[in-house]
């Protein structure tokens, strides 16, 4: 349902409409030390430079999602692409690994063909790595035969971790050992990405492996024809508890920095109503972010970092309205991950007052909590006034690490309180 019906007459000072424009407003201070990919609208996986904002989209369908921004990740597994490299041929047992057999997901010839010898054998290929007691293992997979898949973390036959995938119908299959979850994702063109997470498993795996199955079940061995295989592409092992955007490795592991999106000084304050307004936001989350103390799809921060005001804070569940800091037992709405969310907080009378403020998610309305932490005044003219605001993170200073994880498809301000009823109507789905 389209929310312009719902707008109200009072012209925003704030529109950042970013699934429809993919593009920065000129306001905007953006930053990420590395490169990072995203899907673009041709549904293939591609590359954004140093500090060039990514824009993702829908694999099968090339919908805009909006501004991708997400926490700095490692992927532990060196070649990623290449399976025939000797990190990962010298764990291949009982088949063989041909390169470059395939076109991979970023649209390269670039995808190899794992392909279990005749006979009923354990077949499998991977590699002695020391995995993070929770770890996010992420596999670009594509039948060419063979119908299942497992990955595992731990000796093989000896697993501390394992998620079974069925890679012809895209459905996932069963899991044990410290897996808490495991996810299947359509990557068009035949692709899916496979992923399981294990959290806190408290020893560290000394293996990763890719394994033929002979179901969507726990099975050791299975039975090869010397033909059938499956392509792999694109194995990232992240320190963390879901998976994030590819990585590509070759001879060293790579780190993805952090985005940080931020209106910063006159940018802002020429904007913003001192002590009032009310943001919209429109967004999907990927997952909880690493660090303990959570982010903020919109915050408001001060050049001297001694306050800021959260709002619709993500931290392994959603926080509405209005915290200072963000650890407040606040209203919650949670199950957010890969879902659609609608979000809006008004609010006045210097983000003091409970009753002054109200927020609705995705039509739903909850009460707000307003509380400082921090032992100075709530009102923010007694630390200076607001004059930054993050998008997208906790903006307690300009490099702060705090990044939610997920894409932004539309953030708005108005310069004043909307009424109750209509920060509902702005948020149904």
């Amino acid at each position: 349902m389209s929310i312009k019906r719902f707008f109200p007459d009072t012209r925003p000072t704030l529109d950042l409409n970013f699934a429809a424009t993919k593009r920065l407003d000129p306001r905007i201070t953006y930053a990420r030390d590395s490169t990072g990919t995203f899907v673009g609208s041709n549904g293939l996986i591609q590359s954004a430079a140093v500090n060039q904002a990514r824009f993702d989209h829908n694999p099968l369908t090339g919908e805009s999602l909006g501004l991708l921004v997400e926490e700095d990740r490692t992927n532990l597994n060196t070649y990623s692409e290449q399976l025939d490299n000797g990190v990962w041929s010298g764990g291949l047992e009982n088949g063989t690994v041909t390169p470059n057999t395939a076109i991979a997901p970023d649209g390269t010839l670039t995808a190899d063909k794992f392909v279990p010898t005749a006979g009923s054998a354990a077949h499998g290929v991977g590699r002695t790595i020391a995995a993070p007691a929770s770890s996010a293992v992420s596999v670009y997979v594509k039948y060419a035969g063979q119908q299942f898949v497992q990955f595992h973390l731990g000796q093989f036959a000896l697993t501390q971790a394992w998620a079974t995938f069925d890679i012809l119908n895209g459905v996932t299959g069963t899991t044990g050992g410290s897996t808490i979850s495991s996810t299947i994702t359509n990557a068009g063109n035949g692709w899916y990405r496979c992923s399981f997470t294990r959290v806190n498993a408290g020893t560290a795996a000394f293996g990763f492996y890719i394994v033929s199955s002979a179901s969507a079940g726990f099975a050791t061995a299975s039975t090869g024809d010397g033909t059938s295989g499956i392509h792999i592409w694109g194995l990232q092992l992240e320190a963390g508890s879901f998976p994030t955007s590819y990585i590509p490795t070759v001879a060293s592991t790579v780190t993805r920095a952090q985005e940080l999106v931020s209106i910063l000084g006159s940018n802002f304050t020429s904007l913003y109503s001192p002590n009032k307004g009310t943001f919209f936001v429109q967004a999907s989350i990927t997952g909880e972010r690493n660090n303990t103390s959570g982010s903020a799809l919109v915050s408001l921060g001060t050049t001297n970092n001694d306050t800021f005001a959260g709002f619709l804070t993500f931290d392994n569940r959603l926080d509405v309205g209005i915290t200072i800091p963000s650890e407040a037992n606040v209203a919650q709405f949670s199950n957010l991950t890969g879902k659609l969310l609608k979000g809006a907080t008004g609010f006045d009378d210097a983000l003091t007052s409970n009753a002054a403020s109200a927020s609705a998610i995705n039509g739903n309305l909850y009460n707000v909590n307003v509380v400082n932490n921090y032992g100075v005044s709530n009102t923010p003219a007694a630390v200076g006034g607001y004059d930054r605001l993050g998008i997208g993170r906790t903006i307690r200073s300009i490099s702060t690490y705090e990044s939610i994880n997920g894409t932004i498809a539309r953030l708005t301000y108005w310069p004043t309180r909307l009424p109750t009823a209509q920060l509902q109507a702005l948020t149904v789905i």
